[in-house]
């Protein structure tokens, strides 16, 4: 799993390098707030639905598959969540 620092700078880098765009550039051409999208690429929004899951799936298309997408989001909240269970039932015991 890549870590968040590293996929925002491959994001960038791609748009940059590929289509000479940055994240305020999609945004504004594509219809999305620039907050909306930086946080997309952070990984501090998901995805999963809504305007985030509209933005990876621009990205995607536009730049290529997305190293840490939703879904690998998705399964590490799985992870962390598994985590936390077996913590509250080793202090439950």
């Amino acid at each position: 799993m890549t870590s968040a620092k590293a996929q925002s700078n491959n994001i960038k880098h791609k748009l940059r390098t590929q289509h000479q765009l940055t994240l305020k550039d999609f945004a504004e051409q594509n219809g999305f707030k620039y907050r909306d999208v930086s946080d997309v690429s952070r990984g501090i929004r998901a995805g999963n639905y809504g305007v985030g899951r509209e933005i990876i799936e621009k990205l995607t298309k536009l730049i290529g598959p997305l190293s840490g997408d939703a879904a690998e989001s998705s399964d590490r909240r799985g992870e962390i969540g598994e985590r936390r269970d077996e913590a509250h039932e080793r202090r439950a015991a």
